[in-house]
């Protein structure tokens, strides 16, 4: 009998697969994703996403707002998350967001915004 309850005290302070242990966004992620935005509506790159290109402030507000619509249901905890899991694909298709920019070759917004995070990286680490 007490190992029964032990087993049972067990599976009860277990988390079920519906509840989402959340982590504590730091404010360096805040920022770098602040900045991932911004530099996005700044740009003077096309976003492509379903077939259909948009410009860089339309890009902004459709990532801006899904970030904030993905920050309601499941914190994001770091910036790489950000890009894998708002920045990257259509959630509609699952097709990967494309990026064009004037003499630049055709990536995936994944890929760009990748380079960005770490050309920010770089100076923030060397503003230091």
């Amino acid at each position: 009998m007490k190992t029964l309850s032990l087993v049972a005290a067990t599976l009860l302070a277990l988390p079920w697969p519906n509840q989402v242990v959340r982590a504590e966004m730091t404010a360096t992620t805040q920022t770098e994703i602040g900045h991932l935005l911004d530099r996005i509506a700044q740009s003077s790159c096309e976003f492509n996403s379903d077939g259909t290109w948009y410009s860089s402030v339309m890009a902004h507000f459709h990532l801006r707002d899904k970030y904030e619509q993905m920050q309601a249901e499941v914190l994001i905890s770091s910036t790489e998350e950000f890009i894998r899991s708002v920045a990257s694909e259509s959630a509609d298709s699952g097709q990967p967001y494309q990026v064009r920019c004037d003499g630049a070759p055709l990536v995936t917004s994944g890929q760009w915004l990748g380079a960005e995070l770490a050309r920010f990286r770089l100076r923030y680490t060397k503003s230091r």
